[in-house]
């Protein structure tokens, strides 16, 4: 068992906590995270195949833009980068 299939229903009860809470949240899901720069190619997908990266400055990024408006309330999006080689089902721009 991989250390993510250990670690996924972890977080689900994480945010099945958040979720019965009065609380406006949103627990990011970053594919693996990389410390390169910002790049403004961060996406979020429902489905990845492959391997996938984003940097942390992606990730920052994508999240103060988040926090500035209520899209994302309760909803575990998956961030990824634009462009990685992967196939990325029903994505949106955070651009």
């Amino acid at each position: 068992m991989t250390s993510m299939r250990r670690l996924y229903p972890e977080l689900e009860a994480m945010e099945s906590v958040y979720a019965s809470r009065d609380l406006d949240v949103c627990c990011v899901r970053p594919t693996s995270l990389t410390d390169g720069p910002r790049t403004g190619r961060g996406v979020v997908a429902t489905r990845l195949v492959g391997q996938a990266n984003i940097s942390r400055a992606d990730v920052a990024c994508w999240m103060l833009d988040a926090a500035e408006g209520d899209r994302f309330e309760h909803f575990g999006p998956i961030l990824t980068e634009r462009g990685s080689g992967l196939q990325i089902e029903k994505i949106s721009n955070n651009s």
